[in-house]
């Protein structure tokens, strides 16, 4: 970027400095990262999930789409088939659009698109890939630098001009939507990259896509929260939304295959690869993968919590993103076990040479060929895979740096027990406005007859809302929380979202009788329709986390809550 010192004072320079030093810009917080987009592994009799990957709104809306007619294209949809199947890939390019405060576009121009080369697909499974979106106006060089956020990113598989299959965890977010809610985020410099890996959904069973031979379209929705810094400021002033689609990739799905570009941790395959990722003479990766701590045994159906690090084993320093590594079992030289439920965050490391840092991981003892039948006892050996993007100094992705692979193991375990899944934990749910009093109620009832006990406590007097999880079962449990938000009830339904607060990819093993809490603030609660009224509202709490490697969320309440006249 060069500067031009000779050049007359550009006019939107003045309009830059007004928003800078607006109450709204003053007022902006970035405590946290924006987006953790999901994707969880689908297990026996379709639970109902979070609406989608947004974990940070205060007040949300719900968007109805229209429906489309049976047979229309030549689709018949699930009754659960996600919210994307319904609409066409035109439909969904038509609710592109920049929106700035004052309802115009301030002349940006936002552009998302599939990159080419992380896609890895397949016929049936896990698919990965990243989206990137960029903004750009003119003269935007010579007044600061773009900064934002991605709120929500949806994926979806294309054939015959119909959506046939929806990343699993995956949101589209509608501008109007969008100008709805209230989000925390840490702004980053564009483009903004978001890593995704999940299963696709297909429209027509609302399970995971078995795909047929052929040549598909992949199409990718990015919405984002972004302004314009000015120089030397990490704060962008005049906030604006957007919405973006990207142009079809092409995608062949090719026959003979279960699993085109299948990896070395799918079910079925052999560990020779792994056992090349995990040997330096035949892996020249410059990032180690180790473990600190593998148990030596562990209960069939249960789930297997490993503690890793990754070691920069090269000369230089590295800045890399990975996400949590996955975790397969192997019998007789074939994994028969994992990997999975796998959280697609991503995760950010700075190494100088010689540096480590450590990395948790885990899988269920589950065979991988159905998600739901315990391993049998017996002797297995216990493998961990990580993949890591070179990023450049801005935190970008390198573009002409290839991704790395590590593998670590093996490790010898010896699964006991009578291989019976504990079902006893509650399945997900995504507290937002309108959620029903009753639906809560009967959620904290499931949530008292788990193994956790959970209680929650309020200070109206700082707005702190507390949750305490305490393990009242007789074996230990890992708990790897996510989120935690806080809703406020009329009685009827929520009313009111106060912040929501977010946990680092931290796990914590509850011996039998022990407890820990989690905190959150409704002090600061916004209303669903409006300013909430002066009175007394029932507090409840959702806290979302994963239990023995089994995705759940917690309900507790209510707690009566005095809200002061503002």
């Amino acid at each position: 970027m060069t500067e031009h010192h000779d050049q007359p004072r550009n006019p939107l320079s003045d309009a830059l400095s007004a928003a800078e030093h607006s109450p709204a810009a003053r007022a902006y917080e970035v405590p946290v990262e924006l987006v953790r987009t999901r994707a969880r592994r689908r297990r026996a009799g379709r639970t109902t999930a979070a609406a989608g990957a947004l974990a940070l709104v205060v007040a949300g809306v719900a968007v109805a789409v229209p429906r489309l007619a049976d047979g229309d294209g030549g689709l018949r949809l699930a009754a659960d088939a996600p919210a994307q199947c319904s609409v066409s890939p035109a439909q969904i390019r038509a609710g592109d659009g920049v929106v700035g405060a004052d309802g115009g576009d301030g002349g940006w121009v936002v552009e998302t698109r599939v990159v080419p080369g992380t896609l890895q697909p397949a016929r049936q499974g896990r698919w990965a890939m990243a989206v990137s979106t960029t903004a750009d106006m003119q003269a935007a060089d010579y007044l600061g630098t773009p900064l934002g956020g991605s709120i929500a990113t949806s994926v979806v598989l294309v054939r015959d001009g119909a959506v046939v299959a929806v990343l699993d965890g995956s949101y589209d977010m509608s501008l109007e939507e969008a100008r709805s809610v209230a989000v925390d985020m840490q702004p980053q410099p564009f483009p903004l990259d978001v890593d995704l890996a999940g299963t696709l959904v297909s429209c027509e069973t609302g399970e995971d896509a078995v795909l047929d031979a052929g040549t598909y379209e992949l199409v990718a929705t990015s919405t984002i929260r972004f302004g314009l810094a000015a120089r030397g400021s990490d704060v962008p002033g005049d906030l604006h939304d957007a919405r973006s689609t990207s142009e079809p990739l092409q995608v062949v799905v090719p026959a003979g295959s279960s699993t085109p570009l299948a990896g070395p941790t799918t079910c079925g395959a052999t560990d020779d690869e792994l056992r090349d990722l995990a040997d330096p003479q035949t892996n020249p990766a410059p990032l180690l993968l180790s473990a600190s701590s593998v148990p030596r045994t562990a209960a069939s159906g249960k789930n297997l919590s490993l503690q890793l690090a990754v070691t920069n084993d090269g000369p230089a320093h590295i800045d890399a993103r990975t996400g949590y590594p996955e975790v397969v079992l192997v019998r007789d030289g074939v994994v028969v076990g994992g990997p999975g439920p796998i959280e697609a965050i991503g995760i950010d490391l700075s190494l100088d040479p010689g540096a480590s840092t450590p990395l948790d991981a885990g899988t269920l003892l589950l065979s991988c060929t159905d998600d739901t039948t315990p391993l049998e006892p017996g002797d297995y050996e216990v493998w961990a895979l990580s993949t890591f993007t070179p990023l450049g100094p801005d935190g970008a992705r390198e573009t002409d740096a290839d991704d790395w692979s590590a593998a670590a193991g093996p490790w010898p375990l010896q699964v006991t027990g009578d291989a019976v899944v504990d079902d006893q934990m509650p399945g997900l749910l995504e507290m937002t406005c309108g959620t029903s009093a009753d639906e809560l109620a009967q959620w904290a009832a499931i949530t008292q007859e788990s193994p956790l006990a959970v209680e929650a406590t309020a200070a109206p007097a700082d707005g702190a809302l507390s949750v305490t999880v305490t393990n009242s079962g007789d074996v230990p449990v890992t708990l790897l929380p996510d989120h935690l938000s806080a809703g406020l009830s009329d009685g009827e339904q929520v009313v009111g979202m106060g912040l929501t607060a977010m946990y680092d990819a931290t796990t914590t093993t509850l011996q039998p009788g022990e407890s820990t809490t989690f905190s959150t603030t409704f002090g600061d609660a916004e209303g669903c329709d409006g300013p909430l009224s002066a009175g007394t509202y029932d507090a409840w709490a959702a806290l979302s986390l994963t239990v023995d490697g089994t995705p759940s969320t917690l309900v507790a309440g209510p707690v009566p809550v005095e809200l002061a006249t503002p």
